[in-house]
């Protein structure tokens, strides 16, 4: 996994926690192949981060791990794969935090995902669309539905809880 993702970047930002990770900041060469809607990324500046996978090469490495790991993607936790929705650009959510398909949301919507520290994946990417086709996957991005955020709550351990009581004051 090292040849292909920054060993620095397995769980880069989650304090041991994955509950509480942060996506880390992808920007891989040619950035502008993929095409497709994404939520204001900007990704068409071209351009690479140093050793950062290609969308090319993430996508084969999920196409990869669907021929060798089929039945579970427990052993990959941790290391940024999953291509995610962010308003600073292209980033990549750990696998095990929580993550969630786009499906029929709006900005809005995805904006207070966001702040809730749900992750949306960016099905723009043809590295998101990899990761969706590996059997094993419904386990770590669940539906943007009641019942996928209420089982992501459920599994997180975190000292605060992910969803916030507001008062009408704050909203």
């Amino acid at each position: 996994m090292p040849q292909i993702i920054p060993k620095a970047w397995k769980s880069a930002g989650t304090n041991g926690m994955l509950s509480g990770a942060s996506p880390v900041v992808w920007m891989p060469p040619h950035a502008d192949v993929g095409g497709g809607l994404s939520f204001g990324d900007g990704c068409k500046s071209g351009g690479g981060g140093e050793g950062h996978p290609s969308v090319e090469m993430l996508a084969l490495l999920w196409r990869r791990l669907a021929a060798v790991s089929p039945g579970s993607l427990v052993k990959f936790e941790g290391w940024p794969l999953l291509p995610v929705i962010t308003a600073q650009g292209r980033a990549l959510a750990p696998l095990g935090a929580p993550v969630v398909m786009p499906d029929g949301l709006s900005m809005e919507v995805v904006n207070a995902l966001r702040r809730a520290g749900v992750f949306v994946l960016d099905i723009a990417s043809p590295a998101a669309v990899a990761a969706g086709k590996h059997p094993a996957i419904k386990a770590h991005v669940l539906p943007a539905s009641g019942a996928g955020l209420l089982v992501w709550s459920c599994r997180l351990t975190v000292s605060k809880p992910i969803f916030k009581a507001y008062t009408v004051s704050e909203l």
